[in-house]
This record gives structure tokens, C-alpha cells and sequence, in this order.
């Protein structure tokens, strides 16, 4: 295989500024070193590891579904204020719903989101529950 080629995880082939799905948010390739993407941005920021092929997908309708749904349910917990919360355990949770779910088809990707969901859900409850946490008349959080 061509070194400026690389076969994402579902079974496409991408090269250098090709627009790929990469850990639930858009992102364009910016480096291929021997098959392995090793580069994508967003514009913003970018993520560099030895590869990313495994965490990337086509722009595929089925897949931006997925993305926005995951995407809308990690950015739920950064409006949680107040609270030092594990983001990058989150984070690799969501990824790894994310990808499983861009693998599926639409039954099973619908269980995967719905584990999303319901971790949000669960998360944002465990704060507002911790919040109302009171020892002698005082909070227990500032």
C-alpha cells in the first residue's frame, strides 16, 4: 500500500486532507506515515497519536448521525459547573461508544447511543444529587 494511504476502520481508503469522522468530531487528515494516520485537526487543535485509523470514519450519513448524537451528549457534561469531573475517562468512554456505534447498523448503533445517553444522564444527576449534600447546615460544595 501507497505510504501517502490509509485504510480507516471502515474500510475506506483516505489520504492527506481528506475530511474523515475522528473521535466523533469532523476532522481533515493532515499526516500519513507509512499507512497509519498520525494526524488530524479540526481547525482548532489536533490530535497526533501512532494511529488513528481505528477512531476514523467516512462522511457517511450514518455515521454524522452518530457523531452529532455522541458529540451532543459529552457536551452536555462541560456544562456541568462546579464540579472537577474525570473528563478523560469520559472522553475514552464516549470514543469507545462512538466507535462501536459507527460500526453497527441502525438497531445496534441505537443501543450504543442510548448508553451514552443514559451515562450523561446518570452523570449530570450524580451532581445535581451532590450538590444538595449538606453536613451540619453546610454545603458541601462551594
Amino acid at each position: 500500500m501507497d505510504n501517502k494511504v490509509a485504510v480507516i476502520a471502515d474500510g475506506k481508503k483516505v489520504k492527506v486532507n481528506d475530511w474523515v469522522f475522528c473521535e466523533f468530531k469532523l476532522q481533515i487528515i493532515k499526516k500519513i506515515d507509512k499507512g497509519q494516520i498520525t494526524s488530524v485537526s479540526d481547525g482548532g487543535g489536533c490530535t497526533s497519536c501512532s494511529s488513528l485509523n481505528d477512531r476514523c470514519f467516512s462522511l457517511t450519513e450514518h455515521t454524522n448521525i452518530i457523531t452529532k448524537h455522541i458529540d451532543y451528549r459529552y457536551d452536555l457534561l462541560h456544562k456541568i459547573q462546579g464540579i472537577n469531573l474525570n473528563f478523560p475517562e469520559f472522553r475514552e468512554k464516549f470514543i469507545e461508544l462512538w466507535i462501536d456505534a459507527c460500526k453497527e447498523n441502525t438497531e445496534k448503533c441505537n443501543e450504543y447511543l442510548a448508553i451514552a445517553e443514559s451515562i450523561q444522564e446518570k452523570i449530570i444527576k450524580h451532581c445535581e444529587d451532590i450538590r444538595n449534600i449538606f453536613v451540619n447546615d453546610i454545603s458541601l460544595l462551594r
